[in-house]
């Protein structure tokens, strides 16, 4: 008889609403009731994509997410974790900061819960690593953050492609170097000469033209409060008016982060589509042409200046010319707005596998580290926070920080151990990394993982991961709590795969296999 998972003693009011959405699942689930006590269901119709790096476009109104790979089908239902910290609006997934418990890697030290052997493990996902569904070249590592033991290890030192589970170095990086409460802001300064102002970046890659609400103009499921350029031109043309100004010279300021601007280790296929775009200090709506598709302006700070000086003029405020510049350090600020804390950043970074938002963090770490943010910088960074956390950067080798390059390479190790340390923090006691929990998708429900585990029920709702894929690679790390309440963590990294399209069920079979084997118990 299948053990039934820990904390779950009854029927819950939601699974009836749950098994009539995915009543596979719910056959197979028994508990599943439990693991759903905090949600809510919201009807809505929805595109689900394949892959970790959306595109989309417009078809009716309805927002369709294209993936590199393809769509797979349409689910009608969204489920939304209730008590959001954020706007409310018809969002797909929006998820507080802090989630709740049946979902949250916590903090673990001094768990009771029964603790897995070695060899449970092993009897458990040893026949599944090895399928020939993953690629010749696999790693994975299983850890008990509880007592640091390393439960299984396939190949773990081995480095290899991480793809978008990348994102969580660069997560850590912009987590170690600015601090989770940190906001980013985009200035307003006077300028050198008599009638001049300077835009200023910094480096928020979320910046919007206008309010949309709770939508994402990266068009994926979760999103979060975004500074808005329009703010930031009432302020201005309200300060200068004030003085008793109406024409002005417009400078832009994007000097935090330096070229490239665009990775050449990136596919041109990645960058033609709009997959990702150049990376500047300066950018609005992620530097897409516009917010209908992802076709990126060539120079994003060049376009965001140009925006700007469009809505000061619709303000009454002219402008005479549009130059690049560098603001001087002791400049006298006329206005600001502000991003959403670095916590949020990094949610919606793991969440959606946002590629502007995590090489935005990733060269915030950089400039934070040497003065101006680059890929080379960021790279720098993140290995510093590795070492500061007393993990070992043998393996490690980085050239952005959103995992597009096909040259990073990571040891499976490496993930499992930040997320070990991650799952033993708390906003309460190590306030560092304890966004990395919440912020990871939720298995059959947000993100990138909100069409998967439909053929591994098990971790349906249970497991938190980051996915990656690129085209012959697929991985998934993050977190999740096992059928006797134990806390584990997790990395599978697969290489020179066939088909995606069975690698991807593959490894969440694994964190399945984990959540229900209870591997130390009688």
């Amino acid at each position: 008889m299948a053990k039934q998972h820990a904390g779950c003693s009854k029927e819950s009011p939601v699974r009836a609403a749950v098994s009539s959405a995915y009543p596979a699942v719910a056959a197979s689930r028994p508990s599943l009731g439990c693991a759903f006590a905090s949600l809510k269901l919201v009807p809505r119709l929805h595109v689900v994509i394949v892959g970790d790096n959306p595109r989309r476009v417009q078809d009716g109104g309805v927002r369709i997410s294209v993936g590199s790979v393809g769509l797979v089908g349409l689910v009608a239902c969204a489920v939304l974790i209730g008590g959001s910290a954020y706007a409310e609006g018809p969002t797909y997934a929006q998820l507080p900061q802090r989630a709740p418990a049946v979902l949250e890697a916590t903090a673990v030290e001094g768990s009771t819960a029964p603790a897995p052997t070695e060899e449970g493990v092993a009897a458990a996902v040893a026949d599944i690593i090895t399928s020939t569904r993953l690629g010749s070249s696999t790693s994975a590592v299983v850890i008990d953050p509880a007592n640091g033991l390393t439960l299984f290890d396939y190949n773990g030192a081995t480095p290899l492609i991480p793809a978008s589970t990348a994102k969580v170095l660069s997560s850590v990086a912009a987590l170690q170097a600015l601090g989770p409460q940190t906001r980013l802001a985009t200035r307003v300064v006077s300028g050198a000469a008599d009638g001049a102002i300077v835009l200023v970046g910094g480096g928020d890659s979320t910046l919007a033209l206008v309010d949309r609400g709770s939508g994402d103009p990266g068009g994926s499921e979760y999103s979060i409060p975004r500074a808005t350029l329009t703010d930031l031109a009432d302020a201005t043309a309200q300060a200068l008016s004030a003085a008793g100004e109406s024409s002005v010279q417009l400078g832009y300021d994007a000097s935090l982060f330096g070229a490239p601007y665009v990775s050449p280790d990136w596919s041109p296929a990645d960058v033609a589509s709009g997959a990702v775009g150049p990376v500047t200090a300066l950018m609005v709506d992620g530097g897409r042409i516009s917010v209908d598709i992802d076709l990126r302006e060539e120079d994003p700070a060049a376009a965001a200046a140009r925006a700007f000086a469009g809505l000061l003029s619709e303000r009454g405020i002219t402008v005479t010319d549009i130059t690049a510049t560098q603001a001087s350090s002791g400049a006298r600020e006329l206005a600001r707005v502000e991003s959403a804390p670095i916590a949020d950043l990094v949610t919606l970074d793991l969440t959606n596998s946002d590629n502007d938002v995590s090489e935005a963090l990733a060269h915030l770490a950089g400039a934070k580290l040497s003065g101006v943010g680059t890929f080379a910088s960021g790279a720098q960074a993140t290995l510093a926070a590795l070492t500061a956390m007393s993990i070992s950067t043998d393996g490690v080798t980085l050239h952005d920080g959103s995992g597009l390059s096909a040259k990073n390479a990571v040891p499976a190790l490496v993930l499992a151990e930040v997320m070990a340390v991650a799952a033993r923090e708390s906003s309460e006691s190590r306030p560092t990394l304890w966004p990395l929990g919440p912020g990871l998708a939720i298995a059959g429900l947000t993100g990138t993982l909100n069409d998967r585990f439909a053929s591994s029920p098990e971790g349906f709702g249970i497991v938190r991961a980051k996915t990656g894929t690129l085209a012959d690679v697929s991985a998934l790390t993050g977190t999740l709590r096992d059928v006797d309440g134990r806390v584990l963590v997790f990395a599978v990294l697969s290489n020179d795969v066939a088909d995606i399209f069975a690698a991807r069920p593959t490894l969440d079979a694994f964190a399945a296999a984990l959540v229900a084997c209870g591997c130390g118990s009688a």
